[in-house]
């Protein structure tokens, strides 16, 4: 197995690779190719991966994720406002989901 350039703790021919220090190899194309041919095939483990990069995998969105998390906390209790502003802002963007406070605040009389 060729090398990534990087640190790999290689255990019975299977080489560990940290998702997140992907972005900071600086691969080459063929590095970028024999590290895919190794994922496929199983010689090549990646753990650690970033948010980003496990949503890519998952092909889920990170609200997605956020409400699955909360849902998983089993609380009982109302997400907190920021977090509800935070998903409202990403499904969205910034300005509508402004308007849209402004208009339920408009419509409460507050």
């Amino acid at each position: 197995m060729k090398s990534f350039n990087g640190n790999f703790g290689a255990v019975n021919n299977l080489v560990a690779v940290r998702g997140r220090g992907i972005e900071h190899r600086n691969l080459n194309h063929d590095q970028r190719i024999a590290l895919a041919i190794g994922l496929q095939n199983g010689t090549v483990c990646l753990d650690n991966l970033s948010r980003k990069q496990a949503l890519a995998v998952a092909g889920v969105t990170k609200s997605e994720m956020r409400r699955a998390r909360r849902k998983a906390n089993g609380n009982g209790h109302a997400p907190p406002a920021a977090a509800l502003a935070a998903d409202l802002v990403e499904m969205v963007g910034l300005d509508t989901a402004f308007d849209l406070l402004v208009e339920a605040n408009t419509k409460n009389g507050s």
